[in-house]
C-alpha cells in the first residue's frame, strides 16, 4: 500500500472515528456519492441513538431476568444469587409479607 494513501486513512478514520462504522452498517463505499452526502453530526447522533436503545434493551432484559428470578424465590436460597439470607425466629415472625408482594406488583406493572 502506498505510504500516502495509509497516511490519509489512518488520518481520515481518526478525524471521523464512526464513518467506518456507518458505512458498514448501510454498505456505503468510501468516497461514493452516498458517501460524501453524509454528514458526520447525523452519524454521531444515529451511532448515539443505538447505543442509547442498546443500553435500555440491555438494562431492561437485566431487570426481567432479575425479577423472574426474584419471583422464584432465589433470594430466599441460602447461598443464593442475593448472597446468604438469615434471619432470627423473631424477625421471621414479625417480618410483614405484604411488602415483598407489593414490591413485586410495583416491579411487575413498571415493566409491562
Amino acid at each position: 500500500m502506498h505510504p500516502g494513501i495509509k497516511s490519509f486513512v489512518v488520518s481520515w478514520n481518526n478525524n471521523y472515528p464512526l464513518d467506518k462504522w456507518f458505512r458498514a452498517k448501510y454498505g456505503i463505499p468510501f468516497n461514493s456519492e452516498k458517501h460524501r452526502e453524509t454528514n458526520p453530526l447525523d452519524i454521531y447522533l444515529e451511532w448515539a441513538e443505538d447505543r442509547l436503545f442498546d443500553q435500555y434493551d440491555t438494562e431492561d432484559k437485566i431487570n426481567k431476568e432479575e425479577t423472574a428470578e426474584y419471583k422464584k424465590g432465589v433470594w430466599l436460597k441460602p447461598n443464593g444469587k442475593y448472597g446468604k439470607v438469615e434471619m432470627t425466629e423473631a424477625e421471621f415472625d414479625n417480618f410483614d409479607i405484604s411488602l415483598i408482594n407489593k414490591s413485586l406488583n410495583d416491579v411487575s406493572s413498571e415493566s409491562e
